[in-house]
């Protein structure tokens, strides 16, 4: 009998254990700032996520009816987003929510952490000091029951993407997502192992599929260069193969940019000056990121630049940076007549490129 009773409670703990430690279906925030502030009636939750197939930043706003100083939340959400809350006197913005941060020296996160589907509670633990802005006062809270949360702050401030953590955190959905940002710091090997160290459901994620999308693409350039798949669109709709991009030159200078990037524009007067000089031997082709078709036509038009300029607009709004994976502009890549690369550089470096191009053909 005894043995029995203690099989049964043995079970009961296993059960116990698996319903705390599932996953959960929803997200449930219960709120009690009072010790901070009641003077507030309302609580708005801004979510942001970043939409790759319109390539454009998406925002939700749910507003929550608050009671002394305490509110409660209910939502879900697919993938773990990037949260603000601010507070509401009479439909005015007079508070913003920031988080203790044991992570750093100032001891506050002011950003907008990783929330997902968790039972996360907010509480003051201490009286801290409220900073005001423009009116709009900053109360520093604490939170719990938020790993997620949890790791986007700490990844701030320490290299986390490891063998090792992954596999202490397999289903945190702020380690894949950083993975992802930082992809262009990998090597194809080192994304494939990393990746495969999450969990089942981080793999059905959308965010696991674009790292997939991008290892299978970085893999396909260093098989086929960037001969491969080159069919893009001037502003006027008139597509260019890659034979019709290096119009019979030996190497073409592949220049990623966008229409809103700064240093893009800055660098077009000496890529004018390089066009002057070695346009008998280069192509330049510049090739948008631009999601905005009006947008990228509209600085073409002003720029006036003598070369090709292409993209996949306005049909093919993400082809580029996803067939090449540029996430980061000015990129350039210098590459052969078959379309391999011979060089490849962020931010303005012609001087690397001109550079290259004087060295003298080894027999």
């Amino acid at each position: 009998m005894k043995f029995l009773n203690l099989t049964t409670y043995l079970l009961v703990i296993v059960v116990l254990f698996n319903s705390c430690s599932k996953k959960e279906d929803s997200g449930h925030i219960e709120a009690d700032i009072s010790k901070l502030t009641t003077d507030f009636d309302k609580v708005v939750v801004e979510k942001g996520r970043y939409d790759y197939d319109t390539g454009k930043q998406i925002y939700t706003n749910d507003t929550i009816n608050t009671n002394n100083g305490q509110f409660d939340y209910r939502y879900k959400v697919n993938e773990p987003q990037h949260t603000a809350f601010y507070l509401l006197k009479k439909g005015k913005r007079v508070g913003k929510l920031s988080f203790k941060d044991e992570y750093s020296k100032t001891g506050t996160f002011w950003g907008n952490p990783l929330f997902g589907n968790e039972h996360i509670k907010f509480f003051v633990d201490s009286v801290y000091k409220t900073i005001e802005y423009d009116g709009v006062k900053n109360f520093k809270i604490e939170f719990d029951g938020s790993e997620e949360a949890d790791i986007f702050i700490k990844l701030n401030h320490y290299k986390m993407l490891t063998a090792e953590n992954i596999k202490k955190y397999s289903s945190s959905y702020a380690l894949l997502n950083d993975l992802f940002d930082k992809r262009d710091s990998y090597t194809v090997e080192e994304i494939k192992k990393l990746s495969s160290l999450f969990s089942e459901d981080l793999k059905n994620s959308k965010t696991y599929s674009l790292i997939q999308t991008y290892v299978k693409n970085k893999l396909a350039i260093e098989v086929n260069g960037f001969k491969s798949n080159f069919n893009w669109v001037n502003i006027n709709g008139k597509n260019y193969n890659f034979e019709q991009a290096l119009n019979g030159k030996e190497k073409m200078l592949l220049v990623f940019w966008a229409s809103w990037c700064g240093p893009c524009r800055q660098e077009i007067p000496e890529l004018k000056k390089f066009y002057g000089q070695y346009n008998d031997k280069v192509s330049i082709v510049n090739l948008s990121i631009d999601n905005d078709y009006e947008w990228w036509k509209k600085a073409v038009d002003k720029e006036k630049m003598p070369w090709l300029n292409l993209s996949g607009l306005p049909k093919n709004k993400n082809g580029v940076g996803t067939q090449y994976n540029i996430s980061s502009v000015p990129t350039m890549i210098l590459i052969d007549k078959h379309g391999k690369i011979l060089k490849q550089i962020v931010n303005n470096d012609l001087p690397a490129i001109e550079n290259l191009l004087k060295e003298k053909p080894l027999l």
